[in-house]
């Protein structure tokens, strides 16, 4: 309830970056019967401890999984940045985390969602009437993916039963199965029952000089900032929360919800 008002029920220690709007951006379709509509769900954080957001939830194309609308959402989520700091601050870089991708849709969403990000760049550089100089923001767009056949497993043996260990909360994997892409498999949550399922998250575009262990390290911390559980979850904080609100928006609200809702966390 906390965070549903605007609250922050807690913070975490954060990654020391320069200033940086983190979004978590995911589609949903509706699941009721008859009822034909998408929406795409976009969250990012307005401050430098991640726990102040701003959430939109934008209707696109029916079954559409590419989106159209993104490029709107970052603008609104800047101006609203921009807003909070009396326009003495403008974000140096975004961090997009896009979840519900599998490997056979990369191309296309490098060449459509990250192509329409680093395009509208240049319009809102216009927009603004700033130089090349005084603003070219950097951005890093990473693929999300929950559904993974791989397993990972502690080196040691649990001595009382003699059974192999599931890997522990904070685990990275960087090398070995990663191939030859900038990716890395991280296990985040806790399990105390069966064997932990590592999310894999995969760059698809980074114009950043972001040192890869800063993003191991920010990727994680973030999975322990949705407040609707006392822990640790699958994915970063503002991936889920785009999740809930498109989920909600496809399947139990009539239209778009209201703006003036934005800042607070009303769907989780």
């Amino acid at each position: 309830m906390c965070a549903k008002k605007g609250g922050i029920p807690w913070r975490i220690r954060t990654v020391k970056l320069d200033t940086t709007i983190v979004i978590g951006v995911d589609i949903c379709h509706s699941k009721k019967s008859g009822v034909n509509k998408s929406y795409l769900g976009f969250c990012a954080t307005m401050n430098s401890a991640y726990t102040s957001l701003y959430s939109l939830a934008y209707p696109i194309a029916p079954g559409q999984e590419l989106m159209d609308g993104l490029k709107t959402c970052v603008y609104s989520a800047l101006m609203k940045f921009m807003e909070r700091y009396e326009y003495r601050i403008i974000p140096k870089h975004f961090i997009i985390y896009r979840d519900g991708v599998s490997e056979g849709q990369y191309g296309a969403i490098i060449e459509s969602e990250v192509k329409q990000i680093t395009d509208y760049m240049a319009s809102i550089r216009e927009k603004l009437n700033l130089t090349a100089e005084v603003w070219n923001p950097k951005i890093t767009y990473v693929a999300v993916s929950k559904r993974s056949n791989t397993r990972l497993f502690d080196q040691n043996i649990d001595e009382s039963s003699g059974d192999v260990c599931t890997a522990r909360s904070g685990t990275i994997v960087t090398s070995g199965i990663t191939g030859n892409m900038y990716n890395f498999y991280l296990i985040s949550q806790k399990v105390t029952q069966g064997t932990a399922i590592p999310t894999h998250y995969n760059v698809l575009y980074d114009s950043s000089s972001l040192d890869p262990e800063k993003l191991y390290a920010l990727t994680y911390r973030l999975c322990f900032l949705y407040y609707n559980w006392m822990g640790a979850i699958r994915v970063p904080a503002p991936c889920h929360y785009a999740h809930k609100l498109a989920f909600m928006a496809a399947n139990h609200i009539e239209g778009t919800p209201s703006e003036s809702l934005a800042v607070k966390l009303y769907y989780i």
